[in-house]
């Protein structure tokens, strides 16, 4: 019996080490550089007039805890603040959204999705589509689509959001999409998918279910990451899938996400579905956000390997006094006295095992001579 556990101590030891020798690699070059100074991205999403999206920003750096330029940060926070909360600034801006359907701010989109949400906006976008395409001009099949599904719907139903309970409006969700649109916050292959889920459910007469994971997947984006940042991140998701990932990512870590997306595009998405299936994925990508775009380059570069490598962060103290092991004495010395330790309970469990079958031959034979004897 001991020597089954040391066998067992010393494989399941030797394996450890080995695989921290290798992936641990990740955790340790993310912890290996100072957190990023975001002051700059702040400020150009500031001067951008994109003013959500600039503050959520400042206040998750404000939360990290060691901040680059904590003071000049949070000045320009309160700034921001101040210039996004003003009441004729407000109101300018959702005017604005509500008269030109177009913009970047909360403010802006909110405008645009209230003087889309009622039945005549819908047909009145069918009208306006329908003549374009009459007299020769580019119409749009996608806010034709949407228009058509509203119109044909009724647009009373409510979706269940199987997952939580809760009810999807898809009035206020077809709204929004089309309000995307117009604002160039779709991607063409989105667009796409929308088209075809728009024309199934006008056939059937009722919402398809690709139709129904777009409301749901909208709904959870938009209230994880907000209007400003839902939108910016929307212009990168091409499908279903990738949808509901950067959903529930954003939904653990919002703003790492939306820095994520928003910096690597596609790229960036991809590396999000990867990342879902992991249960740590968040903390690691939230970890590698507050490094900046090298450690997110690093990221998005070996994404696969991070997704794997995203267990690390769960581990606590024996991951630590790994890590100082091998920082200690290296990576390779580290895997050559891990693989060593890994032999050694392989041999114990073999020579363990050998015995015990050379036994049970040994029995069956004697059991066979003794039955051949009679």
């Amino acid at each position: 019996m001991k020597r089954l556990v040391l066998g067992f101590v010393s494989l399941l030891l030797g394996g450890g080490g080995i695989w921290l020798s290798f992936t641990g690699r990740f955790e340790e070059d993310v912890e290996s550089v100072p957190d990023y100074d975001y002051l700059q991205e702040i400020m150009g999403l500031e001067s951008e007039g994109r003013l959500n999206e600039a503050e959520h920003l400042a206040d998750w750096v404000l939360n990290g805890d060691n901040v680059p330029a904590y003071a000049e940060v949070q000045d320009v926070r309160d700034r921001i603040r101040v210039r996004r909360t003003s009441f004729w600034s407000r109101a300018y801006r959702a005017g604005r959204g509500f008269v030109v359907g177009d913009g970047v701010s909360m403010e802006e989109l909110g405008g645009a999705v209230v003087s889309d949400f009622l039945l005549w906006g819908d047909i009145r976008d069918l009208v306006k589509q329908g003549y374009r395409k009459a007299t020769g001009r580019n119409a749009d099949p996608v806010v034709a689509a949407l228009a058509a599904v509203g119109v044909a719907t009724s647009v009373v139903s409510y979706i269940p959001d199987a997952g939580e309970g809760v009810e999807v409006s898809a009035d206020a969700s077809l709204s929004l999409l089309k309000t995307l649109r117009k604002t160039g916050n779709l991607s063409g292959k989105f667009c796409g998918v929308l088209v075809e889920a728009c024309k199934s459910s006008i056939k059937a007469k009722e919402v398809s279910s690709t139709l129904k994971d777009i409301f749901v997947g909208i709904k959870r984006l938009f209230e994880s990451a907000g209007a400003a940042r839902g939108a910016a991140m929307m212009k990168h998701i091409d499908d279903v899938d990738s949808l509901t990932a950067v959903s529930k990512m954003s939904s653990l870590a919002a703003e790492p996400t939306a820095i994520l997306v928003r910096t690597h595009g596609a790229k960036g998405v991809e590396a999000v579905r990867r990342l879902a299936k992991s249960e740590d994925g968040a903390k690691a990508l939230e970890k590698s956000a507050r490094k900046g775009p090298k450690a997110l380059d690093k990221f998005i570069s070996d994404a696969k390997f991070a997704a794997r490598g995203a267990k690390s962060f769960r581990l606590e103290h024996p991951q630590k006094l790994a890590m100082a092991l091998i920082k200690l004495i290296g990576r390779v010395k580290m895997a050559i006295v891990s693989g060593i330790l890994m032999l050694l309970g392989l041999w114990r469990l073999k020579a363990l095992f050998s015995r015990a079958f050379r036994r049970r031959i040994g029995l069956f034979v004697h059991k066979h001579n003794k039955e051949m004897a009679k």
